[in-house]
């Protein structure tokens, strides 16, 4: 039950609107973010980024499916329009650098939940709990479909690059 817990923490529904959208996370995941930590120092930092990954990635399998089955629509166009503006626009600064029938790629450039975990100096436990789940995400949405990336704000690089391509 302990365990669970960890991967329970999230984010209130209702944003304080005299913080700003990076307050609001910072302050949101300041209480996950030490759980973390408390529990790494106990386990080692293998064991929790291995426990954080393995729940991430059914949570956000889990989002993929139902996701699907609430829009009735798991094509790549259907995934990709939560990418599209005004979604996400307090939390990413992306760019639409393809944009076809089988693939489509975005460079992010800003996110919050890299700034936020990033200026904890948890950039490895904001992997494994935010940044790792999108590839089961969008198999979850479609089994045909998978991301590809190679950098991420979060371990560093100067951006992400997420791609997302779909067998037809």
């Amino acid at each position: 039950m302990v365990l669970h817990l960890l991967t329970r923490i999230s984010l209130s529904k209702k944003h304080d609107p005299d913080l700003s959208y990076a307050e609001y996370y910072a302050v949101q995941y300041r209480e996950f973010i030490k759980l973390a930590q408390a529990f790494e120092q106990e386990w080692g930092k293998d064991k929790l980024l291995e426990f954080l990954t393995k729940k991430t990635q059914e949570r956000t399998f889990k989002r993929g499916q139902d996701q699907a089955k609430k829009l009735g629509n798991n094509s790549l166009a259907a995934y990709v329009e939560q990418f599209r503006p005004p979604h996400y626009e307090k939390s990413l600064t992306h760019s639409i650098v393809e944009d076809t029938e089988t693939t489509f790629q975005m460079q992010v450039t800003e996110c919050i939940w890299a700034k936020t975990f990033l200026d904890a100096d948890a950039g490895e436990i904001g992997y494994a709990h935010i940044c790792c789940g999108d590839y089961t995400w969008a198999k979850g949405f479609n089994e045909k479909m998978h991301m590809e990336r190679d950098k991420t704000l979060m371990q560093g690089d100067a951006y992400c690059n997420h791609r997302y391509v779909i067998e037809i």
